[in-house]
C-alpha cells in the first residue's frame, strides 16, 4: 500500500515537472490557419473594381515528344505562374520568423491561364493539370509562385506539310487568360523574359529548338470592348534531332514513282503524235509530188504529141509541093 502511495506522488509529481507534455504543433501551424480562414480561393484577389492583379507567366521545356503528320506537337513543360494575393500576407517576426510556406493549390486562388492552340482541351488544358502535387509557394508579401509540371498538346502554327518529317517546321504556345481582360488580369512574362527557358531542356528529346522568333507578348483589341486582351505567343522552330520514322514514305514513293511514270507516258503520247503527224505529211507530201509529177508527164506528152502531128504535117505538106 505504502508502496502504491509512494508511485501516485511520483507520478502527480512528473505531471508537474512537465516531463510529460503535448507536442507543439509545427511552425507553419498558425500563420497558415491564419491566412486560409475566411478565405475563399473562388474569388479574385481585386480590392476593388479598378485594381488590376499582374500575372507574370513563362515556360521551361523539358521534352518534345513528338510532331504528328498533322502539325500536332506533344511537349512537357514547367508553366512558371507569379502573381500577389493580397489576402496571403503576414508578418514574419508574428510568426517565428516564417519566410515561405507551400500549400495545395486547391486551397489558393490560381490564374485561369490557358493553352489557346491546345489540340485536346478535355484532356490537356492546363486548368485540368493544376492539382497534381505540384504546391504553391508563398511568401510574406503575398507573392504567389506556382510551377505546375504539365503536359501540353498543341496545334502548330505554319505547320509545313511537305517538310515533315525530316524538315524544320515552326511551331508556338499561345498562353493567356480565358475569362479575364487586360485591365483585370494583366499578363506579362515570368522575369521579363521574352523565349521558353531551355536550361532543362533533355538532351535525348528527339526533337530540338533551333531558333525562338521573339515578340512573344500581344494585346488586342475588339471593336465590341475598349478593353484590351493579351496572351504570349511563344513562337519557335524545331527540326528532329536524328532521322524520323516515315510512315507514308511507301506510299509517298509509289506516288511519286507514277507521277513519273504518268509524266513518261504523257510525253511518250505526244512524241508518238508528232512522228505521227510528221510521217502522215511526209507522206502527204510525197504523194501529191507523185500526182502533180503525173499530171505534169501527161502534159509533156500531150504537148510533145502534138509537136509530133505539127511536124509530119508540115513534113507532108513540103513533100507534096
Amino acid at each position: 500500500m505504502a508502496a502504491f502511495i509512494k508511485n501516485c506522488f511520483l507520478f502527480i509529481a512528473i505531471l508537474k515537472t512537465g516531463v510529460i507534455s503535448k507536442n507543439p504543433p509545427p511552425i507553419h501551424s498558425d500563420v497558415v490557419s491564419k491566412l486560409l480562414q475566411d478565405y475563399n480561393p473562388a474569388l479574385l484577389p481585386q480590392k476593388s473594381t479598378n485594381h488590376t492583379v499582374y500575372v507574370a507567366a513563362g515556360l521551361a521545356l523539358i521534352h518534345v515528344d513528338q510532331l504528328s503528320e498533322t502539325g500536332v506537337l506533344s511537349a512537357t513543360a514547367w508553366l512558371r505562374i507569379v502573381w500577389n494575393d493580397y489576402r496571403l500576407v503576414w508578418n514574419e517576426s508574428d510568426y517565428g520568423g516564417v519566410t515561405v510556406i507551400r500549400l495545395d493549390p486547391k486551397n489558393i486562388w490560381l490564374p485561369d491561364i490557358e493553352i489557346y492552340n491546345t489540340a485536346d482541351p478535355s484532356q490537356f488544358s492546363l486548368a485540368s493539370q493544376y492539382n497534381t502535387g505540384a504546391n504553391a509557394l508563398i511568401y510574406p508579401d503575398g507573392e504567389v509562385l506556382y510551377i505546375p509540371p504539365v503536359h501540353l498538346k498543341v496545334l502548330c502554327y505554319n505547320f509545313t506539310h511537305s517538310n515533315w518529317p525530316q524538315g524544320e517546321q515552326q511551331c508556338n504556345f499561345k498562353l493567356g487568360s480565358w475569362t479575364h481582360s487586360g485591365d483585370i488580369l494583366n499578363l506579362t512574362l515570368f522575369n521579363n523574359k521574352e523565349e521558353i527557358d531551355l536550361s532543362d531542356f533533355n538532351p535525348s528529346s528527339p526533337w530540338v529548338i533551333t531558333q525562338q522568333l521573339g515578340k512573344v507578348r500581344n494585346e488586342k483589341f475588339y471593336p465590341c470592348c475598349e478593353e484590351p486582351y493579351q496572351d504570349l505567343n511563344f513562337r519557335f522552330k524545331l527540326k528532329p534531332q536524328y532521322p524520323m520514322y516515315d510512315p507514308f514514305a511507301v506510299s509517298r514513293l509509289l506516288d511519286q514513282q507514277s507521277t513519273v511514270l504518268s509524266r513518261l507516258l504523257v510525253a511518250a503520247v505526244i512524241i508518238l503524235l508528232v512522228v505521227m503527224v510528221g510521217v502522215g505529211g511526209i507522206a502527204w507530201l510525197i504523194l501529191k509530188g507523185r500526182i502533180l509529177w503525173g499530171h505534169t508527164g501527161t502534159v509533156i506528152g500531150d504537148k510533145k504529141r502534138i509537136l509530133r502531128e505539127e511536124t509530119y504535117s508540115q513534113s507532108m505538106e513540103n513533100f507534096s509541093s
